[in-house]
């Protein structure tokens, strides 16, 4: 994986402070939003007793051919307010 820096962000959905994670790569060549599916995952498609860590893995891979990668929690789950 190349030169790269995981930085923690919050940002307002409604009344509501949502966090996630971006990974910010040297030189980039795209960047990708990644969405969990449906359900109450974490920004790491992990759920309170199922951890998978789907979006890290992609998170790696996607770093290692130049992809930013921008992941959130959803509302009420992992470090996000609201239900």
């Amino acid at each position: 994986m190349g030169p790269q820096d995981a930085v923690e962000l919050r940002f307002s959905s409604g009344a509501h402070s949502l966090a996630g994670t971006i990974i910010e790569l040297a030189r980039p060549v795209a960047a990708a939003l990644i969405m969990t599916g449906s359900g109450p995952l974490d920004r790491n498609a992990n759920m309170k007793r199922q951890s998978l860590g789907v979006s890290e893995h992609l998170d790696e891979h996607l770093a290692d051919v130049g992809v930013a990668t921008f992941c959130y929690d959803k509302r009420g789950v992992g470090a996000s307010q609201g239900d």
